[in-house]
């Protein structure tokens, strides 16, 4: 699955923009409104603050990806 994606993301947008690590997660953290959270996927993977986390639909999933990292 990785592999087709990386390709995928290739043959779309060019060799330039293809991932390096492509992590594969239940879902992404939204908003009650259905807005991806960036700045909180960024930093659980970063293992940095993510700040507030009152806005999230499913707050569980910023711990699912910070576990993707080592620290």
């Amino acid at each position: 699955m990785r592999a087709s994606i990386a390709s995928e993301v290739t043959r779309e947008l060019g060799k330039a923009l293809k991932p390096e690590i492509i992590e594969i997660v239940p879902a992404l953290p939204k908003t009650r409104s259905g807005k991806v959270m960036r700045r909180v996927i960024r930093a659980a993977y970063l293992h940095e603050d993510p700040g507030d986390l009152s806005a999230l639909d499913d707050p569980s999933l910023v711990t699912t990806i910070a576990e993707l990292r080592p620290a």
